[in-house]
């Protein structure tokens, strides 16, 4: 029981069926991450393409699922842009992680990054929980950090 039905004493209701995007594929509410998650295409599941646009009742904006679907179509050749950004930048150097360690993640964008047409590409390094992301506009990255 969530906190929700214990709070007001209502259940929840449902989340919508899954929605299947002609370019992102199927995507579906993941209550976990508060998003809307979907496959690579070609990575057997094990890279995500995530919308932080919508809620278990509404499905994520057309806005977001077009500004993802360029770069969900050159994926693999972004991540090879990402890559050599986020290997080159200095903060790898400053967290102290081996710039070779970066596994690739996912694809994410959110309703709020629709309006200057940013994406991220995420990444994982080594054991650590830390989500690295480097951010793009028009397929070119503008940036690095670190969520830890």
């Amino acid at each position: 029981m969530s906190i929700f039905q214990r709070l007001f004493g209502r259940k929840e209701e449902p989340s919508l069926p899954p929605l299947n995007d002609p370019t992102l594929g199927v995507l579906h509410w993941n209550a976990d991450s508060e998003g809307w998650v979907g496959v690579v295409a070609g990575s057997n599941g094990k890279l995500e393409v995530y919308l932080g646009s919508g809620s278990a009742h509404e499905y994520p904006s057309d806005e977001v699922r077009e500004l993802l679907r360029e770069p969900y179509a050159r994926f693999h050749e972004l991540t090879e842009i990402a890559l050599s950004y986020l290997r080159t930048s200095d903060r790898p150097k400053k967290w102290k992680v081996d710039p070779t360690a970066f596994v690739v993640t996912g694809l994410e964008s959110y309703d709020h990054y629709v309006k200057s047409g940013t994406y991220t590409i995420t990444f994982a390094a080594g054991n650590s929980e830390a989500i690295w992301r480097v951010n793009f506009e028009d397929a070119k990255p503008i940036g690095c950090g670190v969520d830890d």
